[in-house]
Order: structure tokens, then C-alpha cells, then sequence
């Protein structure tokens, strides 16, 4: 999926700008990949939460395997992320107390206030520029950093709560499937006796008619 690439290009420039000590260049790498990770465990979230729902509708076994493995992979994918997420955030700790300058304000501001954004842009349109709000005016460079913090923080809460949604819902559909096969098993067992049933009857019946 072309949101994974995505994800792992920011994380990929987070580590880089931050070995060349880029504080801001980093977090802002950072902020971009935790948003596209989030959407990406949303989407995966419900890619799961259909495969539930074509199964009732009598889609076919092997494509439900098919997609069911797809939708597996692309769980791994979002396990795989969040852990390099959380390790980045981790090993970058000790630059984020560097105070920045005040002409990069602006740059702090977008990114404390960037989670409250719906994901994705309508291209063609500009994106607005950061907005002052009653939690962030009367912060200094040194409060608006300490509130990005906070706030990347909570988006980091955020990602792990989101990860266990989708390690339950990957038990769900692992659950669902083993409980098809089964059904599918028993209808074929069924299926088995009702010929070899009619079989019988109608060797019966041609003995009936000798006799007859």
C-alpha cells in the first residue's frame, strides 16, 4: 500500500534530519508519519471489518482466503510501523529539549495543532497558515514546544490504542475464518451423506421394481 511507503519514507527522513541534529526537520517528520500511520490502521480497521461481512454474504472460499491473507500482511505492516514509530520517538528524546528559535514559531505552532486536522488535503488548495488559539498565544517558544510534546505525546497514546483495536480485530477475522472452514466442513460432511443416502434409495427402488 502506497500510504506504508509513505510512512516509512517520513520515518526514514525523521532518523536522517535528526542524526544531522535538524530538531524541527525530525519532528515534523515525525508528526507526517504518526497522521498517515493513524489513517493507515483506520483503513486496515475496516478492510478487516468487511471481510467479517462478505463472509456472511457467501463470498467464495478461496477468495475469501485470498483477502483475508492480504488484509493479514497489511496488519503486519501496521504492527511493523508502530513499533519503529514508538522506537524513533524514543531514540530522538534527547534533542527534543533543544530550544528552537523564535522564527520558527510558525513551524512549532502547525505541528502542536496539525492532529486536530482531518487526514488527507484537497490538492489544488493551499493549506492555510498556522492559527494562534487560546491554549497556544500566551506560550513562549519554550511553552509551545513543552505542548507539542505534550501533544505528540497523546498521539502516541493515541497509535497504541489504535494497534490493540487492530490486534482484537485480527483475532476476530482469524476466529471468523477457522469458524467458516468448519461450517463449510460440516456442509461438505452433510453433503456426503445426503448422496450416499440417495444412493441407497435408489438402489432400493430398483430392487423394488426386480421384485415388483
Amino acid at each position: 500500500m502506497t500510504l506504508a511507503r509513505d510512512i516509512r519514507a517520513d520515518l526514514n527522513k525523521r532518523d536522517t534530519l535528526s542524526d544531522r541534529s535538524d530538531v524541527q526537520g525530525a519532528h515534523t517528520a515525525g508528526v507526517s508519519a504518526k497522521r498517515k500511520l493513524s489513517a493507515l490502521i483506520l483503513r486496515v480497521g475496516a478492510l478487516a471489518k468487511g471481510l467479517a461481512d462478505l463472509a456472511m454474504g457467501g463470498m467464495s472460499q478461496g477468495e475469501l482466503q485470498r483477502r483475508t491473507d492480504m488484509v493479514s500482511r497489511l496488519q503486519d505492516d501496521c504492527e511493523k510501523l508502530s513499533k519503529m514509530v514508538v522506537a524513533a520517538r524514543q531514540t530522538s528524546r534527547g534533542t527534543e529539549q533543544v530550544l528552537p528559535s523564535a522564527a520558527d514559531r510558525d513551524q512549532l505552532l502547525n505541528e502542536a495543532t496539525s492532529g486536530r486536522k482531518p487526514f488527507g488535503r484537497v490538492f489544488g488548495q493551499r493549506q492555510p497558515p498556522p492559527q494562534e488559539t487560546a491554549e497556544t498565544r500566551p506560550l513562549d517558544e519554550q511553552g509551545l514546544l513543552q505542548f507539542q510534546n505534550t501533544h505528540m505525546q497523546r498521539q502516541d497514546e493515541q497509535l497504541s490504542q489504535l494497534s490493540a483495536i487492530l490486534r482484537r480485530q485480527n483475532q476476530i477475522g482469524v476466529a471468523i475464518g477457522s469458524e467458516i472452514a468448519q461450517q463449510n466442513e460440516m456442509l461438505d460432511q452433510l453433503s456426503n451423506e445426503l448422496d450416499s443416502t440417495g444412493a441407497k434409495l435408489s438402489n432400493a427402488r430398483k430392487q423394488l421394481n426386480r421384485l415388483g
